[in-house]
């Protein structure tokens, strides 16, 4: 896989954690009930995508780490190290 790839990849696990982790309305209401196993194998799928595409460019150069802009590479991967050091 490319840089580019493992990113999209990363983004698309990070997004099913988002939705695995249920959804509350304002009201506080639950609308859709959370998945924690789900969502931390999503996380798990995430942070391996990211550390792969780290792997193959450290330095990120890559065009592909151009659309990272909501978060850091570095934010993100110790965002998914502490949800996965969570019991």
């Amino acid at each position: 896989m490319t840089v580019a790839e493992h990113l999209a990849a990363s983004r698309n696990a990070h997004k099913a954690y988002r939705v695995a982790s249920g959804v509350i309305d304002p009201q506080g209401k639950i609308k859709t009930p959370a998945n924690y196993p789900a969502a931390r194998a999503a996380v798990e799928k995430a942070l391996q995508h990211r550390v792969a595409a780290d792997v193959l460019d450290p330095g990120h150069t890559d065009a592909a780490w151009m659309l990272e802009l909501s978060a850091t590479h570095a934010d993100l991967v110790k965002f998914y190290e502490n949800y996965l050091s969570t019991p």
